[in-house]
């Protein structure tokens, strides 16, 4: 079966090499954390920034109506962050979309509305993660993710006529999921991108 490798870095790594990351990442990206109110956020979004320059060091990346960045010749990729973590996920024949999702149970109410069901927590953010990672995957809008199929929590379903494939886990105390187009299954592996 097909691995598909969620390449993660930690939010210690960024504050501890906080200096060489905004130097890295340039300018759009610095623009884009400072957006966030949040330093957690502002220093995960450089994080995510730091992992595409790892990965994709000499390309430009362009971006659909709904934001979702691109490389104009592949390799597909797709980015998240939530509380100690930023992911990047790279497949090179396939669109993908990688949701990662801290497992807060303050949280739960508002989950839980958008599913119009109740969940213990794990199941609850694991099928979040579920139906973000398909709308990312999909490349639409995120305000679409009331009416997104998530079961199952990890298998193939249908959306707007096209099939996709989702995996869901837990890690460490967050969920995480990562969905490819087509029917093909994959196992998720989670890869430190860099030694904190």
């Amino acid at each position: 079966m097909q691995k598909v490798s969620v390449k993660i870095i930690d939010i210690k790594f960024v504050k501890n090499n906080l200096s060489e990351i905004s130097s890295a990442v340039g300018k759009e990206r610095l623009e884009r954390s400072e957006r966030y109110l949040d330093e957690n956020d502002r220093l995960l979004s450089l994080g995510a920034g730091f992992l595409l320059k790892k990965y994709f060091p000499e390309n430009e990346f362009f971006y659909n109506k709904n934001g979702k960045p691109y490389l104009k010749d592949g390799p597909f990729f797709n980015l998240s962050h939530s509380g100690e973590y930023a992911v990047l996920v790279v497949d090179e024949s396939r669109e993908v979309g990688v949701d990662i999702e801290l497992i807060n149970e303050e949280k739960l109410p508002v989950i839980e509305r958008v599913l119009k069901e109740k969940l213990s927590a794990g199941e609850a953010f694991l099928a979040w993660s579920n139906k973000e990672s398909l709308i990312k995957c999909a490349g639409l809008n995120i305000a679409l993710i009331k009416d997104a199929p998530y079961l199952p929590l990890s298998g193939a379903r249908r959306l707007k006529n096209d099939y996709y494939y989702t995996s869901s886990t837990v890690y460490n105390g967050y969920s995480l999921s990562v969905t490819l187009k087509g029917k093909d299954p994959f196992e998720i592996a989670v890869e430190s991108a860099f030694n904190a």
